[in-house]
This record gives structure tokens, sequence and C-alpha cells, in this order.
């Protein structure tokens, strides 16, 4: 019996708790990378939302008529 037990420790341990500790790692460093485009600068957000949107314009278009 101590066998299966030391399987599911193992496997709580290397699997389960990797999963998650994974994920918050993740979560946590795709945090710090965002981070750097949140400059509170209003102007930049719409300069960006405004390149966005002709970005998908063109692609809209060359998409409809090429």
């Amino acid at each position: 019996m101590k066998g299966i037990f030391w399987i599911c420790a193992a496997f709580d341990t290397y699997i389960v708790e990797g999963i998650v500790n994974g994920s918050a790692s993740m979560a946590r460093n795709l945090g710090d990378g965002l981070r750097r485009f949140q400059t509170g600068q209003l102007q930049e957000y719409g300069v960006a939302l405004g390149f966005g949107i002709l970005v998908m314009l063109i692609v809209f278009l060359i998409g409809f008529y090429g």
C-alpha cells in the first residue's frame, strides 16, 4: 500500500502542483509584459486604436476585393 500512496503523492507534487504553479507563473509573466504597454497616455491609446482599425480595414478590403 505504501507504493500507491507514494505514487499519488508524487502525482500531486509534480503534476497537479506543476500545472497550478505553471499557470500562475505564466499569468504573472504575461502581466509583467503587458504592464509596459500601460502608460496612462490616452493619446497613445487612441493612436493604437486607430492603427488597429486601419489594419483591420486594409485586411478586410484586400480580402473582399482581392
